[in-house]
C-alpha cells in the first residue's frame, strides 16, 4: 500500500468518526487530532450505552457506527481510548500531521533522487538554424553552430531541466523514422554533430560543426541534469 493510500485511508475513517460524533450534538473543531476525538466520545459515552442496547443487534449503517465507537470506549481505560491504542510508538503527535510529514519527506528523497538519475532529452536542430561560428571556433575548424531549447523527452516528461552543469552521458541519437531515404538522410548527420562540441546551457544547448548538416533532425542525448 502506498503512503498516499494509506494517508487517504486514515483521512475517510477520521472523517467518518466525526460524522458520527457530530451525530448526537457534540462539536467537533475542525483541526481536531484523535485526541480530540476521544474525548469528543467520552461527551457522547452515555447515550451510546443506551443507543447501542437497542441498536447492535442491527445491521444498519447507524448501528455499525455506534458499534465501533462504544466498543474503543468500553475497551479504554476509564472510558478513555488508551493511548497504546493509538499511538502505540509514543509518538505524542497528530497522527494526519505526522503522515503528511512523513510523505513530503519520501518526496523530497524521490525528487532528490531522480534529480540524479540519467534521463533522455531532445532537441530539435533546424536546417536553417545554422549560423556562421565565431573566429575562435572557425580557427578550430568549427564553421557553423546552432542553440536551440532541450526539454526532456516523453520516455521521462518530470526530468529536471538541464542546466550549463548538466552532464552529457551520450553522443547524439535518433528514433527512427521508418522511411529508408529518411532515415539515411538523418543518419548521416549523427556523425556531424557527434564529431563536433555540443555544450548546455540553462534549457538550451549550443552545438558547433564542422560542416554544415543537410536537414532538420530531431536529437535526443542520455544526460544527467
Amino acid at each position: 500500500m502506498s503512503i498516499e493510500t494509506e494517508i487517504r485511508r486514515l483521512k475517510d475513517a477520521k472523517a467518518e468518526i466525526v460524522t458520527a460524533i457530530k451525530k448526537y450534538g457534540v462539536t467537533v473543531p475542525d483541526d481536531a487530532t484523535l485526541d480530540n476525538l476521544a474525548d469528543r466520545c467520552l461527551a457522547i459515552a452515555a447515550i451510546l450505552t443506551v443507543v447501542v442496547d437497542t441498536e447492535l443487534s442491527e445491521t444498519s449503517e447507524n448501528a455499525v457506527q455506534n458499534k465501533v465507537i462504544y466498543n474503543a470506549i468500553k475497551d479504554s481505560n476509564n472510558g478513555k481510548m488508551a493511548t497504546s491504542v493509538y499511538d502505540p510508538r509514543n509518538k505524542a503527535t497528530d497522527i494526519f500531521t505526522y503522515a503528511d510529514n512523513i510523505k513530503d519527506d519520501i518526496q523530497f528523497s524521490i525528487n532528490d533522487v531522480t534529480d540524479q538519475l540519467a534521463n533522455v532529452y531532445e532537441a530539435t536542430l533546424l536546417l536553417d538554424g545554422w549560423t556562421a561560428a565565431g573566429s575562435d571556433d572557425s580557427a578550430q575548424g568549427y564553421a557553423y553552430t546552432q542553440t536551440v531549447d532541450i526539454t526532456p523527452s516523453d520516455e521521462n516528461p518530470d526530468a529536471p531541466d538541464i542546466t550549463e552543469n548538466s552532464t552529457f552521458l551520450t553522443g547524439v541519437y535518433r528514433t527512427p523514422v521508418k522511411v529508408k531515404a529518411t532515415d539515411d538522410v538523418l543518419d548521416a548527420i549523427l556523425p556531424i554533430i557527434n564529431s563536433g562540441i555540443t555544450t548546455s546551457g540553462e534549457g538550451t544547448i549550443t552545438v558547433l560543426v564542422k560542416e554544415k548538416p543537410t536537414a532538420d533532425i530531431l536529437c535526443k542525448w542520455t544526460m544527467k541534469a
